[in-house]
């Protein structure tokens, strides 16, 4: 039996094959969990929203935030160019004189999996508190905007899916700014203090199911450098865009707890106490104490220019440090001399020009405080350093109404960090971010 030629069957009519296209566009589903209560994250600031929980529109403003850390180097400090860049990814509502805005090439949806329960604060015995904010919960440190605000939710147990459909062209990009969002960022507000902190549940791309692997809390700091490498474009930034970089300061502190929370806590507790260190020490055991004239310099800053009399501890009288150091950690600083009137001072950036009403009175920080997870259930804290301004262009000062000048300097200097009682938890370093995580290894 002889067999046909499909030439013969189907003849050549001289119109060329159609080749199939190849897959342009990925899709790519995400589930996430929240590890960490959710603190805001609505349409109205510091509330979950009653509808939905979780917004596309906070998600993708994430996203981009997240892609100029990691991607914003490529432009050497040029801003309109990483703009102009940014809209071709991200979008931009339309602009009639702006022939760069219009629509993502990034479409992105999320869907509520589980709308999580309302968060019961705790204090320190576990008794529950009014809120999270409440001077008593093992949060408030970093809470305290929620704690003259009524009935604002805190929830707690959020899951939801985000599907996120881009040009194969642009997967470096997003892949970026998931990644950094995933690691460094978080929902709502205060994710930089730790709250809305993601965990990858599960992950698909164009419906093949990927594999997750956690490294072990001892190898977690190596791996995310690996991953700083592989996500950071290098290249220069413009000094006002906040970044990662590969060479990213980083702590892990703990390097192991149960839950993120626990983890979460521990990190705020010694954040805490480095921020708040009273120059105290109890005699007897030689510890330091809780309560106390602190070892930072602004209050007797501030008694200076209030024209009060100084106080140092057990009749010392050191040298005045003029100056703010912990504006370092992000503004506005509320600074409370309840021995002395009473008086509630704020710190903040000053006017950039006094004859026009722009401001830099708030800058967010640049220190990181948030859980990981880990391999075997277990979590870890990071904290993480952003490259940016470290103060607003405009400089500092003090809002309220002084007898002298309300601008004030920062930036300690080498023999100011070593001086007494600061050189207790600076131990000579002028920078107080760098000395915090040197604190944590202690």
């Amino acid at each position: 039996m002889k067999t046909r030629n499909p030439k013969k069957l189907f003849p050549d009519t001289g119109v060329p094959e159609i080749a199939p296209k190849p897959n342009t566009q990925v899709t790519e589903v995400r589930r996430y969990k929240l590890i960490t209560p959710l603190f805001g994250g609505g349409v109205k600031a510091q509330e979950a929203d009653p509808i939905t929980i979780i917004r596309g529109a906070s998600v993708r403003g994430q996203l981009r935030f997240w892609w100029r850390a990691t991607r914003g180097g490529q432009f050497d400090g040029n801003l309109n160019k990483m703009r102009e860049k940014e809209i071709a990814i991200w979008g931009s509502a339309a602009k009639k004189d702006d022939k760069n805005s219009g629509p993502s090439k990034v479409s992105l949806t999320t869907r509520i999996l589980n709308e999580g329960k309302p968060f019961v604060a705790k204090d320190s015995k576990g008794k529950p508190v009014t809120n999270i904010g409440d001077q008593k919960s093992v949060y408030s440190y970093v809470a305290f905007p929620l704690r003259d605000t009524q009935g604002a939710k805190v929830l707690q147990g959020v899951e939801f899916e985000l599907t996120i459909c881009y040009p194969n062209e642009l997967e470096a990009d997003v892949r970026a700014a998931l990644w950094a969002w995933e690691t460094f960022g978080g929902i709502g507000a205060r994710t930089r203090r730790g709250f809305g902190a993601l965990q990858l549940m599960e992950h698909s791309i164009n419906g093949v199911k990927q594999i997750i692997t956690q490294p072990s809390v001892n190898e977690i700091e190596t791996v995310l450098h690996k991953q700083l490498v592989t996500h950071v474009g290098e290249g220069k930034w413009h000094n006002d865009v906040p970044h990662l970089t590969h060479t990213l300061r980083m702590e892990i502190f703990p390097k192991g707890s149960s839950s993120a929370q626990q983890a979460l806590r521990e990190l705020i507790g010694r954040f805490q106490r480095f921020r708040q260190q009273a120059a105290r020490i109890d005699k007897k055991t030689g510890t330091q104490k809780d309560q106390g004239l602190s070892v930072w310099p602004e209050a007797n800053a501030l008694r200076s220019r209030l024209k009060k009399p100084l106080k140092w501890q057990e009749n010392t009288n050191p040298k005045l440090i003029d100056k703010f150091p912990r504006a370092a950690f992000g503004l506005p600083i509320l600074f409370h001399l309840p021995h002395d009137g009473n008086k509630t001072f704020t710190l903040q950036g000053g006017k950039l020009d006094p004859r026009n009403e722009k401001s830099y009175e708030r800058l967010a920080s640049r220190l990181i405080l948030k859980p990981l997870a880990g391999a075997n259930n277990q979590y870890v804290g990071l904290a993480a350093v952003l490259v940016g301004p470290e103060v607003p262009p405009s400089g500092l000062q003090i809002k309220e109404d002084l007898p002298v000048q309300k601008s004030v300097e920062w930036q300690l200097d080498k023999s100011e960090a070593s001086s007494q009682p600061l050189n207790q938890i600076l131990r000579g370093q002028p920078d107080v971010i760098e000395a915090f995580l040197a604190y944590l290894k202690q």
